[in-house]
């Protein structure tokens, strides 16, 4: 059985970044500042990526602007603290599902994506 990998990595200059910005503001009602955007471009390279800036100055929306490029695939965000997962995730413009460690124990990972498929 040949298993096809469900990962896409972009080329440089394949990422159209016009209409990313157009999708962020239709879809999150955001204007991506550009180390957004060049964040963003740099995840869907498949690049390694540490981001140095300071508390609600919009870290997160790096890692939800590659979604933006196809409406059926998920992102997982790890949050260090319970409280931020919460409001993060009740204050996002797209369909999310706060998960921490007591939730994935308990359900286990296979249940976490039957209840995100389900939405």
């Amino acid at each position: 059985m040949v298993s096809t990998s469900k990962v896409r990595i972009f080329n440089a200059g394949e990422v159209n970044m016009e209409i990313l910005v157009e999708r962020a503001l239709a879809v999150l009602r955001r204007s991506p500042f550009p180390w957004q955007l060049e964040t963003a471009e740099a995840i869907l390279r498949g690049e390694d990526v540490i981001i140095d800036v300071g508390t609600g100055s919009g870290k997160t929306l790096c890692f939800a602007l590659p979604l933006l490029t196809n409406e059926t695939d998920m992102v997982i965000v790890v949050s260090p603290l319970t409280a931020l997962m919460v409001d993060q995730a009740w204050s996002a413009e797209v369909s999310t599902v706060p998960v921490c460690a007591e939730t994935l124990a308990s359900g286990g990972p296979d249940n976490l994506y039957k209840l995100t498929a389900d939405e």
